[in-house]
């Protein structure tokens, strides 16, 4: 079983929020920003609402025990979902997740998400510095398990399809 660290609606994680005899606290970013917790204490998002992509990342999860560590990035993925329905690589691991979206995104946020990728996903590091991970694609109806190489090669694919004579920079 996976217990997710939801956010509050003030956008940071319950491990900002603590209770004090005084009254409750939060220690996050919200503070001085329109979001502020303002003495109200914890108030976690509601996370009922379940679109396929959803509950396919949350099935994921529960069936490997992932992640171990982060699991508010569960939450954010949560959140990202609810509102886009297009497809995305997921990478779930041992200590979190990352979701590169692949439509309604610019060339520079794919040169990004691929750089981001390669680095979360191993390139350049010994295996020793990496966790335990899965790889996964949405393609707008399921969610498949990849190897990194072809998780890499759709998001650099992606990539030339938006902006063809600049793609080779990722």
């Amino acid at each position: 079983m996976i217990r997710i660290d939801w956010h509050c609606l003030c956008g940071d994680g319950l491990s900002s929020h603590v209770d004090r005899p005084e009254g409750p606290e939060c220690h996050g970013h919200c503070q001085k920003t329109d979001h502020d917790c303002a003495g109200r204490g914890y108030r976690p998002i509601d996370q009922t609402r379940r679109t396929p992509a959803i509950s396919a990342i949350f099935a994921a999860a529960r069936q490997h025990f992932l992640p171990r560590a982060f699991t508010c990035d569960l939450s954010t993925d949560y959140q990202t979902l609810l509102d886009y329905d297009g497809r995305f690589v997921w990478v779930l691991r041992q200590s979190g997740t990352e979701l590169y979206r692949l439509d309604d995104v610019t060339p520079e946020a794919l040169d990004y998400s691929i750089a981001a990728y390669r680095y979360w996903t191993g390139e350049g590091r010994s295996r020793g510095d990496l966790d335990e991970q899965r790889v996964y694609v949405w393609d707008g109806e399921s969610l498949q398990e990849h190897s990194a190489e072809e998780a890499l090669f759709i998001l650099r694919d992606t990539r030339h399809t938006l902006d063809p004579l600049n793609a080779g920079r990722s």
